[in-house]
């Protein structure tokens, strides 16, 4: 139900949210936020830690953490460029989580901030206080984003408002 709700959003929007006045700028920002969160990742060497959970123990995905993704937020990675065809998850993990990692591009507050604590030792305070900043930022945007783009789609679903670019 909320992936197709997400997938008829898309449909129904899309076109006009990409013509709306500042809505694509937003997109733009929250991928910019996105990918400054993943270099950093990368830079700092969280890959490994997961990499090597994986490997000894599963991932720190659980099944039921999906639930904290509402279509509005899976039109989110539909805009960013996702196709909106996700798999299921192993069965003991998140829908979303395949086989390298995470398959969503805008992510959950929960998803972004939870490092497990062998992450948390192994970067120590200062790396994890970098990470986080970053965090903030992408999460930062995507409420930048979704202060534009809510009411725009909540109007229109109450109201049967035109698909313009007026608030």
């Amino acid at each position: 139900p909320i992936l197709q709700r997400a997938r008829d959003l898309h449909e129904k929007f899309a076109p006009a949210l990409a013509r709306h006045s500042t809505i694509p700028g937003l997109l733009g920002r929250y991928t910019d936020a996105i990918d400054r969160t993943s270099r950093r990742t990368v830079d700092l060497g969280v890959p490994a830690f997961c990499i090597a959970c994986a490997r000894r123990d599963g991932v720190c995905c659980f099944k039921g953490v999906e639930r904290r993704y509402d279509e509005y937020l899976l039109l989110e990675n539909m805009l960013l460029g996702d196709s909106g065809v996700w798999g299921a998850g192993s069965g003991t993990s998140c829908y979303f989580c395949g086989a390298s990692g995470c398959s969503l591009k805008a992510k959950s507050s929960f998803c972004l901030n939870y490092y497990c604590p062998e992450i948390k030792r192994g970067l120590g305070a200062g790396a994890m206080d970098v990470l986080c900043r970053q965090v903030g930022r992408e999460l930062g945007s995507q409420w930048e984003l979704e202060r534009v783009m809510m009411p725009w789609l909540w109007a229109r679903a109450k109201t049967g408002l035109p698909m313009t670019d007026l608030p």
